[in-house]
């Protein structure tokens, strides 16, 4: 090239300044950065000795060609990629990626925990916060603030795959592929925030929304909680999906994880096995007398159902009840009692190991509380008995909510 043509450097280093200024407002990531800063600065490069060849000087070759490529912030967002495109695909929002996800699974953990105890939450209960904090209790990991470690872990399950050894053995290399197995739990995370939260959360909402209020100072901000924690949580489950197909979605990674994706999905909702039938070498004999409640003995939830029923202190409730009538049905008889107020129960018995034993008692009503529910499933699944109830009874009185506290909190109720 001619002497004439050849550029000064201090014109040469304002435009490649102008050119890495244009790279850096488009946020460009690292090669493209690169290779745009250096074709911008070529192209400025040109238009200066077109301009110089055509008799300008060099300063205003410079102003010339500065003035035909426009202004830098104009010239830079119409490089830049959208937003999303930059977050999922650029190495440089690599943290962000992971913040997301690790944001994504902390409304998540809020989500899951006010799944879980929404009912008492909505009614203000003030022990439930204490419940809910204490640390290493029964569902802290699946269900409490647990939750966020396992999204904290299942992203340095991810770093930690991400990491290539570099040794001369290749053996060991080979041998450390073990790496990968903990994406196992970085599949269940994703499990959590991609199909369990819509899902738990299309159930929460439609048994709030038929027991309270649709807009109401309580359900208004539970439900933007679910659609903020649903939309964050598609957001941050894809950003770690993209920063695990950096290599492209066939590979060893992405087998695991989505191994990990089923298997929790089949663990949550796969159907349960029915049991296997009982098979009764001698059947039982027609009763023709009626069963003494305090005389039979009891089966293992029989137990359980008759300590509590002592606990509540049944006798200052009410009089001493009346048998109205007792059924039997094969291995199954069913006592009807009736207290002088109208509240009535059954009394479940079953017949195992050659006796009848007492079993359980289906509860039908309490000072005009409509409960119909078995007392064991009151004893073992309490919030779930709580949410059937106060589905069947909208609109409590303060007695009668006395009364759903007294049955889920063990104290006796003095009417």
């Amino acid at each position: 090239m001619a002497e004439s043509s050849r550029i000064p450097p201090a014109v040469n280093q304002v435009f490649i300044r102008v050119a890495s200024q244009v790279c850096d407002r488009a946020k460009m990531d690292y090669e493209e950065w690169m290779v745009n800063s250096q074709e911008l600065a070529y192209h400025l490069q040109q238009r200066w000795r077109e301009l110089t060849e055509q008799g300008l000087s060099t300063d205003d070759a410079q102003a010339k060609a500065l003035q035909m490529f426009g202004d830098p912030h104009t010239v830079a967002k119409s490089l830049r990629k959208p937003w999303l495109e930059r977050l999922l695909h650029y190495k440089r929002f690599r943290s962000e990626r992971f913040f997301f996800f690790i944001l994504a699974y902390f409304l998540y953990t809020w989500v899951v925990i006010c799944d879980t105890h929404w009912n008492e939450l909505l009614q203000g209960n003030p022990a439930t916060p204490f419940q809910i904090l204490l640390p290493f209790d029964q569902g802290f990991f699946i269900n409490g603030l647990g939750s966020m470690l396992i999204g904290l872990l299942a992203a340095s399950c991810v770093v930690l795959a991400q990491w290539r050894p570099l040794f001369k053995n290749q053996q060991i290399n080979r041998l450390l592929l073990i790496r990968y197995l903990p994406l196992f739990l970085t599949g269940f995370a994703l499990f959590d925030v991609l199909i369990r939260s819509p899902i738990t959360a299309f159930q929460t909402l439609r048994e709030v929304m038929s027991n309270y209020s649709p807009f109401t100072a309580l359900t208004i901000p539970f439900l933007i909680l679910h659609v903020l924690g649903i939309g964050v949580g598609i957001l941050g489950a894809t950003c770690l999906l993209f920063e695990i197909m950096q290599q492209g979605w066939n590979n060893l990674r992405i087998h695991v994880i989505l191994a990990g994706v089923l298997i929790s999905s089949w663990i949550a909702y796969a159907p349960a096995a029915s049991p296997p039938p009982a098979i009764f070498k001698n059947p039982p004999a027609i009763v023709t007398t009626n069963l003494d409640f305090n005389a039979t003995e009891s089966t293992v939830i029989g137990k359980q159902v008759r300590a509590w029923m002592n606990r509540k202190q049944w006798d200052s409730i009410e009089s001493a009840p009346r048998l109205v009538r007792q059924s039997q049905n094969g291995f199954n008889i069913t006592q009807f009692v009736q207290f002088s107020s109208g509240d009535t129960f059954d009394l479940v018995y079953w017949f195992e190991g050659g006796n009848w034993k007492f079993h359980d008692a289906y509860w039908h009503s309490l000072k005009g509380v409509n409960i119909e529910l078995n007392l064991s499933l009151i004893i073992r699944e309490p919030r779930k008995a709580q949410g059937f109830m106060m589905m069947r009874n909208p609109a409590l009185n303060e007695t009668q909510k006395d009364i759903v506290r007294m049955i889920f909190n063990s104290k006796p109720f003095h009417p």
